[in-house]
């Protein structure tokens, strides 16, 4: 699916429309899945912005200053996503017990 800055959404954001549908279910009550399915979703959708900004917004962008920001940001998305990786790990290990 294209939007009208024919922008590929599925290349993108599936796992972030992942996450739009595991909201909607925890609102209405229906949320069953486990945690780590939940956090590797979050861990897709980071993974997804971070894509999605070198791909799609950076590369536009003439000041360096914001560029910047940016990458600051997106290296402490990925930082997050490291503790989120240490989570589910010791989620799984917790499980095998």
């Amino acid at each position: 699916m294209r939007n009208i800055c024919e922008i590929d959404t599925q290349k993108y954001f599936t796992a972030s429309q992942q996450l739009q549908k595991y909201r909607n279910r925890a609102v209405h009550f229906t949320l069953n899945d486990s945690f780590g399915d939940i956090l590797k979703t979050v861990m897709n959708a980071i993974t997804e912005i971070h894509n999605f900004a070198c791909d799609e917004v950076i590369p536009y962008i003439e000041n360096d200053d914001a560029i910047k920001v940016i990458k600051s940001e997106l290296n402490e998305l990925s930082g997050f996503q490291k503790d989120i990786r240490i989570t589910i790990t010791e989620d799984e290990a917790q499980n095998l017990e």
